[in-house]
């Protein structure tokens, strides 16, 4: 049987309405399925977790309708000893996520991969680890980070929810505001970084940090130089005492990592030890994960199973 986890409220409330097109397309084929509506922050991982609570619940076919929050919640409530399959129907039209797995656009033709693959994608997933105050250990399928990036998203879902999605237009230069505020906010901090548990480098003036998961088989700029046939970590950070820069850093096209601000550093590693002098902003997946000053991340060679 399909389980269908749906967040009513992604993009903005967009999510109820996707999910009664999905709805309409399972009665008329005849689909058997469970729907369960998570209303609430929390509500998804719970829910998640009760689904796949013992062994004799092994095998779960677990259908996320949501954003990359909402699979983020799914996947760190699920026992994954109890071999779920996953499949993933995003709502709006951005997602990180949908794009790794080669989604196609819309739900409908999403729920069509899930009832009628066209393969078992495997996915590996990076943990995060850190105490608050009793250790704490959070996964995550695409990015997990600190500083400038944490905070802005952190202020875009609060946004978000309470405005709704609204024009794309104006979602834009919304966006370009709010990363110039975050920006001209936010408070540098002197960092110690260690990568593999050998390499060791410190920033004075850290400004934000992106850990990026590289899937076996990814290709392109955000591979971090890892060969197709592995998989790691891609560190790319900032690190720039002048608020002027980093404000140009901001506005400047491809963002903070584009290569033209002084203190953009990029670096390849299977598992990361980050101390900072001063708490910073941490999340998973765009999820906010509160404001830390220590934190490790690996990446866990499990391999998850994507219906695609």
């Amino acid at each position: 049987m399909l389980n269908f986890i749906v967040n009513p409220n992604a993009a903005g409330a967009k999510g109820y309405g996707c999910w009664k097109k999905l709805e309409r397309s399972l009665l008329k084929k005849k689909i058997e399925y469970q729907v369960f509506l998570t209303w609430e922050a929390g509500a998804a991982r719970e829910l998640s977790r009760s689904l796949t609570v013992s062994p004799e619940t092994g095998g779960q076919i677990l259908v996320v309708v949501g954003g990359d929050g909402t699979m983020n919640e799914v996947l760190d409530g699920t026992r994954l000893s109890t071999a779920p399959v996953f499949g993933f129907i995003p709502v709006g039209g951005d997602s990180e996520l949908a794009r790794v797995l080669g989604l196609p656009r819309g739900p409908l033709a999403c729920l069509n991969r899930v009832l009628s693959p066209k393969t078992l994608r495997f996915l590996e997933y990076g943990v995060l680890s850190y105490e608050d105050p009793m250790p704490r250990h959070r996964r995550f399928l695409i990015r997990s980070g600190c500083g400038f990036d944490a905070l802005l998203l952190g202020k875009l879902r609060e946004q978000t929810e309470r405005r709704g999605v609204g024009n794309p237009l104006l979602r834009k230069v919304d966006r370009r505001l709010m990363a110039l505020r975050t920006a001209h906010q936010l408070k540098t901090t002197k960092a110690r970084l260690i990568l593999d548990g050998e390499r060791k480098m410190e920033c004075n003036h850290l400004f934000l940090l992106n850990a990026g998961l590289v899937q076996t088989g990814m290709r392109g700029e955000k591979t971090g130089g890892f060969p197709s046939e592995s998989s790691g970590i891609a560190i790319r950070l900032l690190q720039n005492r002048s608020k002027a820069q980093l404000l140009r850093a901001v506005l400047t096209p491809g963002g903070c990592f584009s290569g033209r601000i002084p203190g953009y550093r990029s670096y390849n590693c299977r598992e990361l030890s980050v101390a900072l002098e001063e708490d910073m902003p941490l999340h998973v997946d765009g999820e906010p994960c509160g404001f830390l000053r220590a934190f490790s991340i690996r990446i866990v060679r499990q391999k998850l199973r994507f219906l695609c």
